[in-house]
């Protein structure tokens, strides 16, 4: 999701940082690079929260059919957790981009 973000929000440091901690988790290069395709053509519970993620970044809401899909989907805790998460990362993606905070050098 923090992936999805950066892509949102055109976040070179996130994007950055996530594409590594993604892949250091075990994310394969396609896996990681879906969360950039302007169309993630996915379906299920990741297609779901992805298009969650878009709404939120784009809008700063989430319309009443994608959310009852979450919520079908997800426990309350979990659909806090998710919304949650993609606010507190648009906003950290936000800042950077005001602070002109720029991309950490590969050590």
């Amino acid at each position: 999701m923090i992936l999805r973000v950066a892509f949102r929000k055109g976040s070179a440091y996130e994007e950055a940082h996530h594409r590594a901690i993604g892949a250091s988790e075990g994310l394969s290069a396609e896996e990681i690079d879906a969360m950039f395709e302007e169309d993630h053509g996915q379906l299920g519970r990741r297609g779901v929260m992805l298009d969650v993620a878009d709404q939120i970044v784009l809008t700063g809401a989430v319309d009443d059919e994608t959310w009852a899909k979450l919520s079908g989907l997800l426990s309350d805790k979990e659909c806090v957790a998710l919304v949650m998460l993609v606010t507190n990362y648009s906003g950290l993606a936000t800042a950077l981009s005001v602070l002109g905070t720029p991309v950490d050098e590969r050590r």
